[in-house]
């Protein structure tokens, strides 16, 4: 769950896929992980749903089965939060990011953003000021990676 308190990433459950999963940060390691030219980011959106206790099944996905890519490579629409459990509900949109060589005109250091409503359209694209004004702080070169946003901002 995004740790957003304001903004278009407040209080959202996410799913990210990764072109280069081995250059996504996915915890907090000592050193800056370097993103490659042609790294693409999507990164759904969902409406968090609180579960009523019990209703939730073993936590975490004890019993789904082995992903294509390895056990890690999976989408576990659940979050436990303390002792609630969120359900990834309504898909709110997509946010999707592409890195290509930061000398590129109109981009933002070599990133390009954009947003997807939940029916496909396209409502940003480019150097997007609301996703620059948090990314250019990110510590893995535009990239916050899980369990690394910040704690405002969209």
């Amino acid at each position: 769950m995004s740790a957003a308190e304001d903004g278009g990433h407040a209080r959202k459950l996410y799913s990210v896929f990764a072109r280069h999963r081995d250059r996504y940060p996915f915890a907090q390691g000592p050193e800056p992980v370097s993103q490659p030219v042609g790294q693409v980011l999507v990164k759904e959106s969902y409406h968090p749903e609180l579960v009523e206790k019990g209703a939730a099944p073993e936590f975490p996905g004890a019993s789904r089965p082995e992903a294509p890519h390895g056990p890690e490579d999976h989408f576990d629409p659940y979050l436990r939060d303390g002792d609630r459990v969120y359900r990834a509900s309504r898909l709110a949109g997509a946010y999707v990011v592409l890195k290509v060589t930061p000398e590129t005109p109109g981009t933002d250091a070599g990133w390009v953003y954009g947003t997807v409503t939940p029916e496909g359209e396209v409502t940003s694209a480019g150097r997007v000021a609301s996703c620059m004004g948090c990314h250019e702080s990110a510590r893995h070169e535009r990239v916050f990676g899980i369990g690394i946003a910040p704690a405002t901002g969209p």
